[in-house]
């Protein structure tokens, strides 16, 4: 089967992919990306609105190393959104790649950290059509981060720099550049398996027998009626603290213990509410006040007849005073 980082492009009938996008950068190209591309949660940039189609489909991610061009790019993996009862479209399966990784988080972070550049392109089918789409891309080629239909996983055949994928990844033994693995500074000696292992009997110390011990198991307590604690011979056990508070003879001693009075929450009564009487229409009123009727006072103001005001004076606002 043919690698697909060797061929340039895909098998005819199984076309149909739109444009190359940069979905993720790494944060050394801050100044060049500009306001388009924001930090995501793991390492690297990712951009602000990826134009990828709200449907379901099949996507390609490819990968341009350090100092590279576009058309050194390396297709590593296939996948799909969506299918027979999911709904994920490609929109959200390329926002879960550039916000975290998913579960590419480790292959994503490695190449951003190491200053490359990852993009995608998507292709947009029928929900029924999209699995089968996906196993006839894995069946043609080889990608190297696939598992289905593929065998294993290559991260040796990615280079990356100077070093390729599987140094950083660490996921293969038989490669020239795995990275090996990290022994412990004070390893912890091992315990000798083969000896017998102790039973719990045989570690528990056996403790010579005293004599309080063994009067201490021959003494049976008991309670009475008021729940003094009394020896076997019916006598008072001092040794109980509680019983201080009773007699010799085990009834309760008046004298030594207290009263107690239960305190009862007394809850205040809630004060009436006040409401402010507001004052009544005087439609509304029971008996309201006559109102006072005013009555012109008529006399004569230098020789004529004219209405007055209360102080004598002619009333301007009557119109026969005007004339």
């Amino acid at each position: 089967m043919e690698k697909r980082e060797d061929r340039k492009r895909v098998a005819k009938g199984l076309g149909g992919f739109g444009r190359w996008i940069t979905v993720m950068r790494p944060t050394s190209d801050t100044i060049l990306t500009g306001p388009s591309f924001i930090p995501r949660k793991e390492e690297g940039l990712r951009k602000k609105s990826i134009p990828a189609p709200d449907k379901p489909g099949v996507y390609e991610v490819s990968i341009i190393p350090k100092g590279k061009t576009d058309k050194d790019r390396i297709p590593v993996y296939i996948g799909k959104a969506g299918g027979v009862g999911i709904k994920q479209t490609l929109k959200d399966r390329s926002k879960q790649y550039a916000w975290d990784g998913s579960h590419k988080k480790e292959f994503y972070n490695t190449v951003l950290k190491e200053g490359g550049t990852i993009q995608m392109r998507f292709k947009t089918l029928d929900p029924k059509d999209v699995k089968t789409t996906e196993t006839k891309h894995l069946q043609d080629l080889d990608y190297a981060l696939n598992i289905m239909e593929n065998g294993k996983k290559r991260p040796e055949d990615i280079q990356i720099g100077d070093k390729t994928l599987a140094y950083y990844l660490n996921t293969t033994k038989t490669t020239k550049d795995a990275r090996p693995p990290i022994k412990p500074i004070n390893p912890i000696p091992k315990k000798n398996s083969t000896a017998p292992a102790k039973s719990a009997r045989t570690m528990q110390k056996a403790r010579p027998p005293t004599k309080n011990n063994s009067e201490s198991q021959s003494r049976t307590r008991r309670v009475n009626e008021y729940g003094a604690v009394l020896n076997k011979d019916g006598s008072l056990d001092k040794r109980v603290k509680a019983n201080k508070m009773f007699k010799e003879d085990g009834t309760p001693d008046r004298r030594k213990k207290k009263d107690v009075i239960p305190m009862i929450a007394i809850t205040p009564k809630p004060k009436p509410k006040t409401k402010t009487k507001a004052t009544p229409i005087r439609s509304q009123m029971v008996n309201p006040a006559p109102r006072a009727i005013y009555t012109p006072q008529w006399g004569t103001y230098q020789g004529r007849n004219v209405r007055l005001t209360k102080s004598g004076l002619p009333d301007r606002r009557c119109r026969e005073n005007r004339t």
